[in-house]
């Protein structure tokens, strides 16, 4: 029968085939009716048995009234359609025998088989580079430059144009960008594919966009929509990244982990979207939650296992800090033990050679043995009364010098090692000590922090206006 060129671009366009054979196959079968051809295609899934009985979706309402009726043209067709189904099983056992005989003879197959085995093999592979020569010449070529963004723009522009301002609009950008958008936001990325203005997805896409629940839906989720025309670069490229071959399409992708939520091909009304598509919002809506109370759980975990580090540290750094107070201190204080142990050692060595000295002088004094028994007229009687209370006498000429009188009284056993003379009301101190030992005494003044007066030589008795007599009084200096 002939089949008008009408139906059959309208066939292709809806069901997305691109061969002509098929689309006369399916409309013969159902004898011109597109409606028909187009439900049996998608109820075969594209694939046609010739074999099978005539059902309800080949019987077109004409042939269902020309059936009930007894017109007799009808029955002349039931009769030769009767012949054609018997011709058929003829055919159909005919087969069964010759698969019968091949499976008696299976070795006469396989050498065959064998035989052309190479020459395929040859001619397959020529063909193959021939093909892949000629593509490279003379092939379709891709444009260099696709323009996502300007596919977008028209696409919007023919939504608005077609169906009119809607309460949900399309984002205007590119897949990428839409996509990164909804990963701001948090939300869901959807994507709507469709041809604007195809005649016969125009009223299913107007029932999709005008639908109450879908727009809440998007609305409620601030579900983030975009779409393309399947047929420009933009939406190719969108149909490869979303695996769509049959348009329209409604996917849904996930932001948080990229993974595909939904996917419906041609979606006949919004009640096949947006449930599923509110089922996905609110899993992963869920996730999200779950992953965020994850996520804080593990911040404060993280911060409280921070503090504890670093009070840990501090804890540490102040220890430290003691300990090495500690050893500043030990380490100051033995420091302190040691110049006092060097200072005392520095005093009593200096007290030793003091007192060395002062032996020593001593030893010399008593060697040289200077007299102090004068028997002239004029002598001067010297009375000493020492510490102990111990007294000594002895007589001076007036012109013999004082220093005589401090190697007499120094020589003596029960003399003092430091000691001043005094004489006189009020007392006077009596300057006859030589420098040696002045030298000497200053020293040992000087360790006990007394103040020590300026050095005076001796004088004579005479000079000193002694004339008779003197009483002496010898002072220790220790006490």
């Amino acid at each position: 029968m002939d089949i008008s060129e009408e139906n059959l671009a309208s066939f292709k366009e809806f069901c997305g085939v691109t061969e002509n054979d098929i689309a006369v196959r399916y409309l013969t079968h159902c004898h011109g009716d597109l409606q028909a051809a187009v439900q049996l295609y998608f109820q075969t899934d594209g694939v046609l048995n010739e074999e099978q009985e005539d059902d309800e979706f080949v019987e077109v309402p004409e042939i269902r009234r020309r059936r009930n009726s007894s017109d007799p043209s009808f029955r002349d067709h039931a009769e030769s359609s009767a012949h054609s189904r018997r011709s058929q099983n003829a055919v159909v056992n005919h087969r069964s025998a010759a698969s019968s005989w091949s499976v008696v003879q299976p070795w006469r197959q396989f050498l065959v088989a064998l035989i052309t085995l190479p020459f395929n093999f040859v001619i397959s592979t020529i063909f193959d580079v021939l093909k892949f020569f000629y593509d490279l010449v003379i092939g379709e070529r891709l444009p260099a430059i696709a323009d996502f963004r300007q596919d977008v723009a028209n696409f919007r522009s023919a939504v608005l144009e077609i169906y009119g301002p809607t309460r949900v609009e399309f984002y205007d950008g590119t897949f990428d960008e839409a996509f990164l958008a909804a990963a701001d936001a948090n939300t869901v990325f959807a994507a709507y594919l469709f041809t604007p203005g195809s005649r016969y997805s125009e009223e299913m896409v107007r029932d999709v966009l005008t639908d109450n629940d879908f727009i809440e839906t998007m609305l409620n989720f601030n579900v983030v929509l975009w779409g393309a025309d399947p047929r420009s670069s933009a939406g190719k490229d969108a149909s490869y990244k979303l695996r769509l071959s049959t348009f329209p399409a409604f996917a849904a992708l996930s932001t948080r982990d990229h993974s595909m939520l939904m996917r419906i091909e041609m979606p006949m009304d919004a009640r096949q979207i947006w449930p599923l598509l509110r089922q996905c919002a609110l899993e992963e809506m869920e996730q999200r939650e779950e992953e965020e109370f994850r996520r804080r759980v593990l911040r404060e975990n993280r911060q409280l296992m921070e503090q504890q580090e670093r009070e840990y540290r501090e804890s540490e750094e102040r220890d430290r800090a003691m300990m090495a107070e500690r050893r500043r201190q030990q380490q100051q204080k033995e420091e302190e033990m040691q110049k006092q142990q060097q200072e005392e050692k520095e005093r009593q060595d200096k007290i030793e050679s003091r007192l060395q000295g002062l032996r020593e002088l001593r030893e010399e004094l008593s060697a040289n043995h200077v007299s102090d028994n004068c028997d002239q007229a004029d002598s001067i009687r010297v009375i000493v009364r020492y510490p102990s209370g111990e007294t000594s006498q002895h007589k001076f000429a007036p012109d013999d010098n004082t220093m005589k009188l401090f190697e007499v009284i120094f020589a003596k056993p029960n003399c003092p090692n430091f000691f001043e003379a005094h004489y006189g009301f009020p007392r006077v101190r009596l300057d006859f000590c030589p420098r040696r030992y002045y030298e000497i005494l200053s020293d040992h003044r000087q360790s006990l922090g007394q103040e020590t007066p300026p050095y005076v030589e001796p004088k004579t008795f005479r000079e000193l206006g002694i004339h008779s007599s003197l009483a002496l009084y010898i002072n220790d200096v220790d006490s």
